[in-house]
């Protein structure tokens, strides 16, 4: 990558959405760049995200993309793990200054809850292997931290390895933490 093309992918990386008291932050890899260009969350064409949310019933409708800050208000943030936008997600690999970011973030806002909406920025994030991680609610870390969901991707590109049932646990979960 050039450097203006850096200069480019950074100019189009979307805003955190966080706050005080969020009952869950959705935590994706990388801003893709129909979200980046798009400036809002999730907008890639047959991206899921959106769709699940209203089905789950975490979202009283449809929210589109550019609707996302309407989240806030729910109790739902935003971030990604690599905070530059750009097309090919899975050649930008997060560093430890990524994963030092989003511990402070996490810090920070103290969420309930956190839900990777991509196994491998929970790879990232937690250490471990992908053979050692499972979809859905994980293991506690520790006193005190935010449960962690890993759910897989509602990305158009991961129709493979799509399954609605860890997305139902996370509802689950929210709705009885209200």
């Amino acid at each position: 990558m050039s450097v203006a093309e850096a200069v480019i992918d950074r100019a189009e990386q979307l805003p955190d959405l966080l706050g005080p008291g969020l009952k869950l932050i959705f935590v994706g890899p990388q801003a893709g760049g129909c979200s980046a260009k798009a400036g809002g969350y999730f907008a890639g064409r047959g991206n899921r995200f959106w769709p699940t949310l209203h089905e789950i019933g975490l979202i009283p409708r449809q929210l589109a993309p550019v609707e996302y800050r309407e989240m806030l208000p729910l109790g739902f943030g935003f971030t990604d793990l690599v905070k530059v936008a750009g097309e090919k997600q899975r050649e930008v690999k997060p560093g430890p200054a990524d994963i030092a970011a989003l511990e402070e973030k996490l810090k920070r806002f103290s969420p309930a809850a956190v839900a990777f909406t991509a196994k491998g920025a929970a790879v990232s994030y937690l250490g471990k292997k992908p053979a050692e991680i499972a979809y859905g609610r994980q293991p506690s870390l520790a006193e005190g931290a935010p449960v962690i969901f890993v759910l897989p991707s509602p990305s158009g590109a991961a129709r493979k390895s799509w399954d609605l049932a860890p997305w139902q646990e996370m509802a689950e979960w929210v709705e009885r933490a209200r």
